[in-house]
């Protein structure tokens, strides 16, 4: 299941009516784009002394991702 399909069958699953869904789909959204910007951003500075990014989970998560 993608993360927008986990997030859609949560709201169903809490009973939202359409709009607070949509509101909380974009919220949700927002916060996993500017989390995944920052992790970008970190692994392209090159200064040298930033840590290395590994990703520990699966290949299909990351790519889910």
């Amino acid at each position: 299941m993608t993360v927008s399909g986990l997030i859609t069958t949560s709201m169903k699953n809490m009973n939202m009516n359409s709009d607070a869904a949509a509101d909380m789909h974009a919220v949700v959204e927002s916060f996993i784009i500017g989390v995944v910007k920052e992790l970008v951003c970190m692994s392209e500075k090159g200064d040298g002394g930033a840590e290395q990014l590994t990703w520990h989970g699966t290949k299909s998560d990351l790519l889910e991702l």
